[in-house]
């Protein structure tokens, strides 16, 4: 369950299979890390999902990160993640303690990664 709601915003990253090899790595290590970290502040404060998403947004664009990669336009994205902080936010109790969450939220972004080193 826990992992299932941290898997919104990672799945279209599955898909840069069949894109071009050169720099897939590097574009799935920072579409993992900064659509963690939105998530990762979701649960942290209470910033808007509106926020979030600009940031990640922003973040991904200064980057330089090609969402056309990751067959995911923004307002995909936009809405990935905004299910995703809405899961990670009603989700919040069933984690023990932030500890809990950062765990699974790591093992969630290495998954991520680790997805598209075999590409």
């Amino acid at each position: 369950m826990k992992r299932l709601l941290l898997a919104v915003c990672f799945a279209p990253v599955i898909a840069m299979g069949a894109n071009e090899p050169l720099n897939i790595s590097q574009t799935a290590i920072d579409y993992c890390d900064i659509t963690g970290k939105a998530l990762n502040d979701a649960y942290d404060s209470d910033k808007s999902s509106n926020e979030l998403t600009s940031s990640a947004l922003s973040q991904l664009k200064s980057k330089q990160v090609d969402l056309a990669k990751l067959e995911i336009n923004e307002a995909d994205l936009q809405k990935n993640l905004d299910v995703a902080i809405k899961a990670v936010r009603d989700s919040k109790g069933k984690f023990k303690n932030h500890d809990e969450f950062t765990k699974s939220l790591n093992d969630s972004i290495s998954a991520c990664r680790s997805k598209l080193s075999y590409y």
